[in-house]
């Protein structure tokens, strides 16, 4: 569960009851397993990107001073960057089944590592963000920059992940961003990846000594349909 920890002055009395407030709703407290003066809340679902949390200790009906705490709500399988190495592989916007947390901000590096290599990636058609508050952008290269943005889902109400083609990198490294906004009830984005050596890599037999008139030319190499 998503928590927030608030350190109190002082020790908690043995046998106290336990309250945190988030603004009006009331949530569940313990006392920290590994501090007698730490109480840990679960935070309800948030109406905002931060907030504060409310923290009352009583015992035998004697109420101690209230401590409050300032907290952003952030998602420990949504937060943060990540950097994947295989050759191939799967990003979502969270674990599990339902729809994406509010104010999650996570992103994705792709870095296979393959010499010469390009990174191609694709939008599943389960893809479903709220426009104007949830966007996953992709970006060639491994930063943010409004000059390497080669996709951003949704861009407009009309947006369908069906429309959408795959997307190349210039070179092996490929930046995936996700973030959301308020909680809409959407089922969030999934996307698969892939790396290779896109072109042409050989031709049989070698053109410069053949009469292309009188032999059929063999071409390989690695390719992507857009």
């Amino acid at each position: 569960a998503d928590e927030v920890r608030v350190e109190l002055l002082d020790d908690v009395p043995s046998g106290a009851e336990l309250l945190c407030l988030f603004e009006a709703t009331e949530a569940a407290a313990a006392l920290a397993s590994d501090s007698s003066s730490a109480v840990v809340c679960a935070v309800p679902m948030p109406t905002g990107a931060g907030g504060s949390v409310e923290v009352s200790v009583s015992l035998n009906g004697q109420q101690f001073s209230a401590s409050t705490a300032t907290f952003t709500y952030t998602q420990s399988y949504c937060n943060g960057r990540k950097t994947l190495t295989a050759e191939e592989g799967a990003i979502r916007d969270h674990t599990g089944a339902g729809p994406s947390r509010p104010y999650s901000s996570c992103s994705w590096r792709i870095s296979p590592g393959v010499a010469g290599c390009r990174v191609i990636l694709e939008l599943l058609p389960t893809a479903d963000l709220s426009a104007g508050d949830d966007y996953v952008e992709v970006y060639d290269g491994g930063v943010v920059s409004p000059v390497n943005l080669l996709l951003r889902f949704p861009d407009g109400v009309d947006d369908v992940a069906d429309d959408l083609s795959p997307v190349v990198s210039s070179g092996c490294e490929m930046l995936v961003r996700f973030r959301t906004g308020v909680f809409s009830g959407r089922t969030g984005f999934q996307a698969v990846y892939s790396s290779s050596v896109l072109g042409l890599t050989s031709v049989e037999p070698d053109a410069a000594s053949t009469n292309a008139s009188a032999t059929t030319l063999v071409v390989s190499g690695h390719f992507v349909t857009m």
